[in-house]
């Protein structure tokens, strides 16, 4: 029975350290993120059932409510976890970009490439990228390898440029580019920056006109009904 369970959540670790799960809920394992779907789809199960009946739905609706609920809430977790990668992929841009120009600016100072990673800690203000660091920061002190330690590093996250910095300081000592290659990741992020804050204006921008159309409609619903109270209270007036 044990080994059936452990295939169902088998490799969920994986997903939990690339979304970011194990540093938000260091408590979450394999077995409890298992536990916790199965509790949110009997839950969402629960639920449709209970939306099904209150709106007198037949049998067969309530079922087949039931059956949406547990769905739906197995794969809400994941769901969540994703979504909440993604804002922190979007808040880390400005940080990840600080950590190629903190690297290129010590390679070119002629630091060794251990102490500048072990550094750039310090460069860092983004609590899930820095706990990253940190930890890359310890696996180089244990292991003395910075490709074990920049792969460790790259599992915590699903970002491109975080996987692009990786395969840079991994390649560094075959091709000596490093700072050139992180000279353009830098512009390239820069121009992604610019366009993240485009797309970031024209959705507030459309949010405002969202909200000032329904205010719009708002006033015109209440002009409405009060017009017609009044026609009803005329024609009241005269009927009487």
């Amino acid at each position: 029975m044990k080994q059936r369970i452990r295939k169902l959540y088998a490799g969920q670790e994986y997903f939990l350290r690339k979304s970011g799960a194990m540093f938000w809920l260091p408590w979450l394992s394999e077995e409890r993120y298992f536990l916790l779907r199965i509790g949110t789809a009997l839950l969402c199960g629960v639920c449709g059932v209970g939306i099904s009946r209150l709106l007198e739905l037949p049998s067969v609706a309530v079922g087949a409510g039931f059956v949406f609920g547990l769905v739906l809430g197995y794969f809400l977790p994941m769901i969540a976890f994703q979504v909440s990668d993604k804002r922190d992929n979007e808040q880390m841009m400005s940080d990840i970009r600080k950590l190629y120009e903190y690297v290129k600016i010590q390679v070119k100072a002629g630091m060794y490439l251990t102490n500048t990673l072990s550094a750039c800690y310090l460069a860092i203000s983004n609590r899930r990228l820095k706990q990253g660091l940190l930890e890359l920061n310890s696996r180089l002190i244990a292991t003395n390898s910075v490709s074990m330690a920049m792969a460790d590093f790259e599992e915590k996250f699903t970002n491109e440029y975080i996987g692009y910095f990786c395969l840079i300081i991994k390649q560094s000592e075959q091709s000596g580019r490093m700072a050139q290659m992180l000279d353009d990741m830098t512009r390239q992020m820069a121009d992604m920056e610019r366009y993240m804050m485009t797309q970031k204006k024209g959705r507030m921008e459309r949010k405002v006109l969202l909200l000032t159309l329904l205010v719009f409609v708002g006033i015109l619903l209440i002009a409405a009904y009060q017009l017609a109270i009044s026609l009803m209270a005329s024609v009241t007036g005269i009927i009487g």
